[in-house]
């Protein structure tokens, strides 16, 4: 009886790429118009391209611009949703990048105004640090003009002591009171 010889690997020549991955390939060599129409003719590849192209940029420029990364990184989630919604408006004389950015930039922009007008973001960051012993600051209702609303905070500067604004000083100047 005869053996029949093994196939073996022919490890000389290179793989050939599936035709996906040579589409795919094709379309990382398109300019951002090109990836566009392509995007808009119905090709679903060519939107992952252009993500891929700009998801870093994108996060890299949020993030040094509002200063959270994990916001940033939802941030960029939504730019690429509103430029999915509203390619077909996107003007083709126009650059893309010029156009993606802007969007970036005004999300990055609204974020820093919202977080300015909501003041619970800042404390719910700094509540991270704090340690539980600390003493509460405490602030005088200014609408009412009495101490009946105040708010309790900690801090970890103040052991031992109440802030509050005066009733009498409207110059704005604290006044600490032990506990």
């Amino acid at each position: 009886m005869r053996a029949t010889p093994r196939p073996t690997l022919d490890r000389s020549s290179p793989p050939v790429p599936a035709p996906r991955a040579r589409e795919r390939e094709a379309l990382h060599e398109f300019d951002d118009g090109r990836l566009v129409l392509e995007h808009l003719a119905g090709d679903p590849q060519a939107f992952g391209t252009l993500v891929d192209r700009y998801q870093t940029r994108l996060l890299n420029f949020i993030n040094r611009t509002i200063g959270d990364r994990e916001r940033a990184e939802d941030l960029v989630q939504e730019v690429f949703i509103r430029v999915f919604r509203h390619l077909h408006r996107f003007d083709q004389t126009k650059k893309f990048s010029t156009w993606i950015y802007t969007i970036a930039s005004n999300l990055a922009k609204n974020e820093l105004r919202n977080r300015s007008r909501n003041p619970l973001v800042l404390f719910q960051t700094i509540k991270k640090h704090w340690e539980a012993d600390h003493r509460p600051l405490q602030f005088e209702d200014t609408c009412c003009g009495s101490w009946k609303g105040r708010a309790t905070l900690r801090s970890p500067t103040s052991r031992g002591a109440t802030w509050g604004r005066s009733r009498a000083a409207s110059t704005g100047r604290a006044t600490a009171s032990p506990n």
